[in-house]
């Protein structure tokens, strides 16, 4: 699933999730490799109804949006959406800002987890990267009512009885790299400037 609910305060004026990368919106990048690595649509979490369709829109492959739930902010909001909308015993969380993700660094998290994981996260320089993760669907619905409401990723990791934690030097992908996210201009343009991607 794809996380585009933000309101992209650091990105300046501009709406991030369709900035331009090498001639491709940014979610254009993530949403082609997320639906190539699970062989679906991947879900898009959204903040409102019908800002998933103005966002297909621009997009060449269309995800499948579900709407934020309401009683969460930031990421969880759209987590916690796709976990009720999904029918899929796992679910790959990324943000729409990460156009670096990779077939194989997602592939990576999954040879790296176990079944009785509730989520596979990596790690980069010893901090953990939950925005860029694999959770077990039906371990995040059994503790959604004890993250607390303000909480964010960490609080969901903290109740979780079995998340992985994975070193992304340790994995046979670019995941340190997979996991780099843009939020702002100059960010996106000193991702434009690289000739390795």
């Amino acid at each position: 699933m794809v996380l585009a609910g933000g309101d992209s305060t650091r990105f300046d004026d501009g709406d991030k999730a369709l900035a331009d990368l090498h001639g491709r919106p940014l979610l254009g990048h993530v949403v082609d490799t997320v639906a190539e690595a699970t062989t679906a649509p991947p879900l898009l979490a959204v903040s409102r109804a019908g800002e998933g369709d103005r966002l297909s829109a621009a997009l060449e492959r269309s995800p499948e949006p579900v709407v934020d739930v309401t009683d969460r902010a930031g990421p969880l909001a759209g987590l916690f959406a796709a976990v009720a909308a999904a029918d899929r015993p796992w679910l790959f969380v990324c943000g729409c800002d990460m156009p670096l993700v990779s077939v194989e660094g997602i592939d990576a998290l999954r040879t790296a987890g176990d079944p009785d994981d509730d989520a596979v996260v990596p790690t980069v320089d010893g901090h953990p990267q939950p925005l860029f993760g694999l959770y077990r669907r039906d371990a995040v619905s059994a503790v959604a009512g004890a993250v607390p409401e303000t909480g964010g990723p960490m609080a969901l990791l903290d109740v979780l009885a079995g998340p992985q934690y994975v070193p992304a030097a340790s994995l046979d992908a670019p995941v340190e790299r997979d996991a780099t996210n843009v939020n702002t201009r100059a960010e996106l343009a000193g991702l434009a400037d690289r000739r390795d991607d």
